[in-house]
């Protein structure tokens, strides 16, 4: 029921300030929140499909799906860096915008480099060349090479 209200908000402010906007003359304000009307349903849409797919799986649609979450959240992100940098001062805006840089470096650092197993271990994806099946192991902790977080996380499976 709550989702319901959520969308419904969104809706009505999205109305209001769209006819806000067109009152106006403001073209620009009436695209961007048509953009990100649409663009939060799809980026629900997106996460919905990533999280059917398996945790282990590394197909390409897996890959297409975060590559598309990647480049909606950012476009979102540059778009209320560029929105709203028109109000604040020039320091203001060099800080939002290198807010939002780094919103969007560190959210693909998490999508495309950073992967966490199942169990809670956190393993690199980029590990100085070592072959998948090597990685995969070293990710479990198999064959003694484990990684520094492995004790810290044995007690984290029975909770």
């Amino acid at each position: 029921m709550l989702p319901f209200f959520g969308v419904i908000n969104m809706t009505i402010t999205s109305g209001t300030t769209i006819y806000r906007a067109y009152n106006n003359g403001d073209i620009q304000m009436i695209a961007f929140v048509t953009f990100v009307f649409f663009g939060t349903f799809l980026f629900n849409y997106l996460i919905r499909l990533y999280n059917m797919l398996p945790p282990h799986d590394r197909s390409y649609d897996k890959l297409k799906l975060k590559i598309g979450i990647w480049v909606l959240v950012s476009s979102i992100m540059f778009g209320f860096a560029c929105e709203f940098s028109t109000f604040l001062s020039f320091f203001e805006s060099l800080a939002f915008f290198g807010l939002v840089i780094s919103g969007n470096t560190f959210l693909f650092y998490v999508y495309f480099i950073w992967e966490v197993d199942k169990s809670g271990r956190a393993c690199s994806i980029a590990s100085g060349g070592k072959s998948e099946k090597a990685l995969d192991s070293w990710c479990k902790g198999g064959n003694g090479d484990e990684n520094e977080y492995t004790p810290l996380l044995e007690g984290v499976d029975s909770v």
